[in-house]
């Protein structure tokens, strides 16, 4: 029995509702299927992947780190994305940083360790080289409207 008092002036309401007794019932059937999961998978959660690093400092002791660095060094190269050129007098160079990232399989394991250097162009200054930009990579679009005009005026390819 369940007494209700809704304001002091009017009378209690009184309902005659059965109270639940025992446990309530949970068919476990449609939450969970023993088939569906082996032990291993069970086990196996996102917590046992390794954390991605945010500095270099914490890659510098790993060879597979190290390797994807040089792998990205190797590309900006193999694509002449950059020349080493002095710094001309009365301008400060950018920073660039290292930016980490883990390529992960459906099931949770690693595919392949990925390292990218970017720029920090929030350090530049208004006025001074805020107009300057940093790109590391050519778009293919670029590279095919770049195609498209040499053809068309019949320059040369090198």
């Amino acid at each position: 029995m369940i007494t209700f008092f809704p304001f002091a002036a009017i009378p209690p309401i009184t309902f005659d509702v059965p109270l639940p007794t025992g446990t309530p019932q949970t068919n476990y059937e449609s939450t969970y299927d023993p088939a569906l999961y082996s032990p291993h998978e069970l086990t196996h959660t996102p917590t046992s992947i390794p954390e991605e690093p945010t500095s270099y400092a914490q890659v510098e002791k790993f060879d597979k780190w190290r390797e994807a660095m040089q792998c990205e060094r190797d590309a900006l190269e193999k694509n002449h994305t950059w020349s080493i050129t002095p710094l001309p007098s009365g301008k400060h160079a950018i920073r660039c940083k290292w930016v980490f990232k883990l390529k992960l399989k459906a099931d949770g394991n690693i595919y392949r360790y990925k390292a990218r250097i970017a720029a920090k162009g929030f350090n530049q200054i208004v006025g001074i080289d805020y107009t300057d930009s940093f790109s590391p990579v050519a778009k293919a679009v670029i590279m095919r409207i770049f195609l498209i005009v040499t053809i068309a005026h019949g320059w040369p390819i090198q």
